[in-house]
């Protein structure tokens, strides 16, 4: 073989290997179904829950735990340890019997590929036995700005009472990208005993435009009429960015925690901490729950943008 052709081979071999390369972020790009399994899983004999008991539950968007990093620039290991903590500390002094979280990394190089649900959960000791999760955003490179970038974050759920049929909705997207974030609606059945179950849901929506966040509301909101239409107890929790449920006549027959249809802003959650973006945390559920109360607990400055919610509710009687 002469020289001039090694030197042909071997820059045609360098070219190949670079379009790969190029090529890999797109091939192995995550593209999620439109309705996909979201599995559940329970350490030891979790109790299901009881007809007629009180739940508490606690809603939060955690932000990566991040806090104010400004959006692409690396969260130093510190801060990320010093938000865990304080998440932790939070919950332990809500003491939640289920956690709707959004905004939990798993895998993202901005946050140090740490996989926040399970620090979360060896933080929380064996206090939530049932978790489930479902991703909205996946890559394990990302071909802007650094190629070796990954990224991933999850909605995620955790649970004292056994958590069963888990899954994950695709919603709406405005333009649909390979690398960005895919949102979603994670839906999980918790059974009662002696029969029947609370279909419980978890989402974050899309904040990019209040159109957006228009679009993929209006889409949970015809699923939740089909639910209810179907007689199930229904419990949906989560970041509803600039959405607001259409007051006209024939929606679906749901209580929310904020009420922003109200005609009064009489309800103590309208008035809440500053720098927050509070009335994007809401809780909604079937009128067959009955709210016993709601606060937003203070949280540590710098955590997380968001505030969480904790609700106090009544789970019907049952026949």
């Amino acid at each position: 073989m002469t020289r001039r052709r090694v030197i042909v081979l071997s820059l045609a071999s360098s070219l190949l290997l670079l379009l790969m390369l190029a090529a890999a972020p797109w091939l192995l790009a995550w593209r999620p179904a439109a309705h996909e399994a979201a599995p559940t899983a329970c350490t030891g004999r979790a109790p299901a829950v009881l007809a007629g008991q009180a739940l508490k539950v606690m809603s939060w968007n955690i932000g990566h735990l991040a806090g104010p990093t400004p959006t692409g620039e690396r969260v130093e290991p510190e801060r990320l340890e010093r938000n865990l903590r304080a998440v932790v500390a939070t919950i332990l002094e809500q003491e939640p019997d289920i956690l709707l979280l959004q905004a939990v990394d798993d895998g993202d190089s901005r946050t140090g590929g740490t996989d926040q649900l399970a620090a979360l959960q060896a933080s929380l000791g064996n206090r939530y036995p049932c978790s489930s999760s479902a991703f909205y955003r996946q890559a394990r490179w990302l071909p802007y700005p650094d190629m070796f970038a990954s990224a991933g974050t999850r909605l995620a759920i955790l649970s004292r009472y056994r958590l069963e049929h888990g899954e994950r909705l695709q919603l709406p997207l405005a333009k649909p990208s390979a690398f960005g974030e895919q949102h979603a609606l994670q839906r999980v059945e918790l059974p009662i005993r002696r029969g029947g179950a609370i279909t419980l849901g978890n989402l974050l929506l899309d904040d990019g435009t209040d159109e957006q966040a228009q679009r993929q509301g209006d889409q949970v909101q015809r699923w939740v009429g089909g639910w209810l239409a179907e007689g199930r107890a229904l419990l949906l929790g989560g970041d509803f960015a600039s959405w607001r449920r259409p007051p006209a006549p024939g929606h679906a027959p749901i209580a929310e925690i904020p009420d922003l249809t109200a005609p009064s802003p009489e309800d103590p959650l309208r008035v809440l901490s500053p720098g927050a973006s509070p009335l994007r945390t809401r809780i909604i559920h079937s009128v067959d729950i009955k709210r016993l109360d709601a606060l937003q607990p203070p949280q540590a400055s710098g955590v997380s943008p968001h505030a969480p919610l904790v609700v106090r509710l009544l789970l019907p009687a049952g026949g």
